[in-house]
């Protein structure tokens, strides 16, 4: 819970008073978010329930390629791909490190704008193609050549269980993420970067299709 999210003002509200409020119940999507309420509250007053994923809206394969994404395609390079939230909590050092020095992939994020993408250096390998409808998410992922999960290091992503990993794996895509996503640990298919250089080479072994 961070006022650096855009939309939990009214939830750190709640968060920080969960002792006098005396909730009946409680729901953590992470480890670190569920040993925070068990500081508060019994375990039998606390589920840990992770995120997941539907596979029946990502393991299945579309005979219509998206427009915008075509003439990328036609340059035949591999994809390096992202959606979600291009967020203050993205590493753009590392995202603005690894087009330049990469110029043979094409980067591609996808996903709404919270003050993120000014922060992204404008290169001919680097596309944004805006929003698109969950129904519409898969016809992108699966064209991925690898996905990416960038979080710069800190509490967010230490308390983050993204849905994102689970809908990339759905699309059979190897997943590089940076190394405080502690709920991306332990994956087959999923590498943990430890730092730039590293989460680097790990998109090239990504890409080469080597697992580990």
């Amino acid at each position: 819970m961070s006022e650096e999210i855009h939309d939990t003002v009214e939830g750190l509200k709640i968060f920080r008073n969960l002792d006098k409020i005396s909730p009946v119940f409680c729901i953590a999507t992470s480890q670190k978010l569920y040993n925070q309420l068990a500081e508060i509250f019994p375990k039998d007053k606390i589920l840990l329930n992770k995120n997941a994923v539907n596979l029946e809206d990502f393991d299945k394969v579309s005979d219509i390629l998206p427009e915008d994404i075509q003439s990328i395609l036609k340059q035949g390079k591999p994809i390096v791909g992202y959606y979600g939230a291009i967020a203050t909590w993205l590493n753009y050092d590392l995202l603005n490190k690894l087009s330049k020095e990469r110029p043979d992939y094409n980067f591609v994020y996808i996903g709404s704008n919270f003050k993120g993408l000014s922060r992204l250096k404008n290169r001919e390998n680097v596309f944004y193609l805006g929003e698109k409808d969950y129904k519409e998410l898969y016809k992108y992922s699966s064209l991925f050549s690898c996905a990416i999960i960038p979080f710069k290091d800190g509490e967010i992503a230490k308390a983050t269980s993204p849905v994102k990993l689970f809908e990339y794996m759905a699309v059979k895509k190897p997943v590089v993420c940076t190394k405080d996503l502690l709920e991306c640990y332990g994956y087959e298919g999923v590498f943990i970067a430890q730092n730039e250089d590293n989460f680097i080479e790990f998109v090239d072994k990504a890409i080469e299709g080597i697992t580990k």
